[in-house]
């Protein structure tokens, strides 16, 4: 299905070198920059996704059903759709996970129709649609995808909190530009209580303030270090955690056996002998464990 970017993610790492030093200790920066997009990739590849959240439009086909499917998910947030010049606004997100839209009225069977002969005397008749024809014609604009760890605030002093309309307000302006309404984020560090916790987001955040759903208390920046976490929103079933951790664990496998033969699965002193394994996975076994709920429900 064509699909075009109309606001690219700023990074498309499954990972942050921070998450990665604290299991192996201190390395080479610009190997470990490596490393982590070569892990990205790798992972992107054998899920056939693109977890990273963009603005995208997708040209879709119609089958006649009442749920139409898109490439990119999770949904979350659907800003426009249109068939042949006609705005649709009867439509509902299905499954964010899934990436469906559900319409009562159904969204049409797009086929091609082959022309076709009726009746006795073989006056040319209506056609009939040709299976496997479907053209792309639902034009489709949504915002979906995860807001990934490299855009998490993390150890930050320039965020404060407000009662008055209950937001977190950051004069640094780096709040995640696609962060919508109903995504949650993960709050730390802040001295009162109220600004801590798990929070839903309202309104229209922006890059320097994001409003919730809860009572904050008005706390100005000050000496503490703040943490935000950025999550999907709460409809949303599985955790980004497996996908970081899948990552992780590759880029840890890589930097510890950067000096061996990854093709050697064998060695024998004695008469020297080398046997060579089977093509290897792409990354560690424990990783496809990770990912396996990935593929299956997210293979594009």
């Amino acid at each position: 299905m064509p699909l075009s970017v109309v606001t690219p993610a700023p990074t498309r790492r499954l990972t942050r070198k921070e998450h990665v030093t604290a299991e192996i200790g201190a390395a080479d920066p610009i190997l470990l920059d490596r490393l982590i997009d070569a892990a990205s990739a790798a992972i992107e590849n054998l899920c056939g996704v693109v977890f990273a959240r963009e603005a995208v439009m997708e040209l879709v086909p119609g089958f006649g059903d009442t749920r139409l499917q898109l490439q990119r998910r999770p949904i979350v947030a659907v800003t426009a759709v249109v068939f042949d010049g006609e705005v649709i606004t009867d439509y509902a997100i299905d499954d964010r996970e899934e990436g469906t839209l559900y319409r009562r009225a159904g969204w049409g069977w797009t086929a091609q129709v082959a022309l076709g002969l009726t009746g006795n005397q073989r006056w040319p008749g209506f056609g009939s649609p040709l299976p496997n024809s479907e053209e792309a014609r639902f034009s489709v604009s949504h915002v979906s995808g995860y807001i990934l760890p490299e855009q998490d605030l993390e150890s930050v002093r320039t965020v404060s909190a407000a009662l008055a309309d209950n937001s977190f307000n950051d004069s640094a302006n780096g709040f995640p530009a696609l962060l919508k309404a109903g995504d949650l984020i993960e709050v730390a560090g802040f001295q009162l209580a109220a600004n801590n916790g798990r929070f839903l987001v309202t309104g229209t955040p922006t890059v320097g303030k994001i409003q919730v759903s809860a009572t904050l208390a008005t706390e100005p920046v000050g000496e503490f270090l703040t943490h935000f976490r950025f999550r999907a929103p709460a409809d949303c079933r599985r955790r980004f955690d497996d996908v970081e951790k899948a990552c992780i664990e590759t880029v840890k496998s890589w930097w510890l056996e950067r000096a061996k033969d990854p093709g050697v699965a064998e060695k024998q002193v004695g008469s020297l002998r080398i046997r060579y394994g089977d093509v290897a996975l792409p990354v560690p076994a424990i990783c496809v464990g990770l990912l396996r709920p990935w593929m299956s429900a997210r293979a594009a």
